[in-house]
């Protein structure tokens, strides 16, 4: 008999490959970032040259790719599994060989797909920088990891929420409040109380925090060096992998 590995992954990942709303939103990504960039540079930054104009626009598509990947979960992952047990067909699932695993993994990479491949193709139009100046290839490659450590973190945190509320509109609301908390009450308590000088409380900040990262990520000066720099990216992820954990927990149950 053939065993199929994580059939349930294979099967969304082809019915998510065909629709149409996959390939209009990468469009849609590219273009926006397309627009956004010659914005910055014809009319924000006209007249400036060198470290000015990549060191802005650098800043302008990274955050808005940051808030993208912060909104991915409340709109894409925290529904899908709120959906199946609304229609009732999530217990069908389990009547198969098929374990909590399965499910939440082939349910978050079905939801998921549209969402990493519209920060692929605003990646390029990111490069862009590099060619004007300002900013160092280490310094992009830092930002593509964060970009997507936090598209990463949202959309699991949206699946753990699925998970857990037998209500679409709890869940959207529930990932919304911990992406808040994470992204703007993390790094505003730090500000207003911690030290600005490198201390474990600030790596923690940028190890849970995305917008603490991008910050490490945006300002050289004070960017913490690679070891410290991978810390916080791995706290991070390892936090998506719990809140996938979690999703899993609340699916078998």
């Amino acid at each position: 008999m053939r065993v199929s590995v994580l059939p349930i992954v294979a099967r969304e990942l082809r019915v998510a490959a065909r629709q149409r709303r996959t390939f209009e939103v990468r469009v849609l990504a590219a273009g926006a970032a397309v627009c956004a960039g010659a914005f910055q540079l014809w009319f924000v930054q006209d007249g400036w040259t060198g470290a000015g104009a990549g060191g802005g626009l650098f800043g302008l598509l990274g955050s808005f790719t940051l808030g993208f990947g912060l909104v991915a979960g409340p709109l894409w992952t925290a529904s899908t599994l709120c959906e199946e047990r609304r229609e009732g067909t999530l217990g069908l699932l389990f009547l198969t060989d098929l374990t909590a695993w399965d499910v939440v993994l082939g349910k978050l990479m079905a939801a998921s797909v549209t969402a990493l491949f519209a920060l692929l193709s605003v990646l390029p139009v990111l490069a862009v920088s590099l060619l004007l100046g300002g900013v160092s290839l280490s310094q992009f490659g830092q930002a593509a990891l964060v970009l997507g450590n936090t598209l990463w973190l949202s959309l699991t945190l949206g699946m753990a929420m699925s998970a857990r509320c037998a209500q679409e509109r709890s869940a959207v609301a529930l990932t919304v409040f911990v992406l808040f908390l994470l992204a703007a009450v993390l790094p505003w308590a730090h500000g207003r109380w911690g030290s600005p000088r490198p201390t474990p409380g600030s790596l923690a900040v940028r190890a849970l925090s995305p917008v603490g990262a991008w910050w490490g990520v945006t300002t050289p000066a004070s960017a913490p060096a690679w070891p410290a720099f991978g810390g916080g990216l791995a706290g991070a992820h390892l936090l998506g992998w719990l809140a996938l954990w979690s999703a899993a927990r609340g699916t078998a149950r």
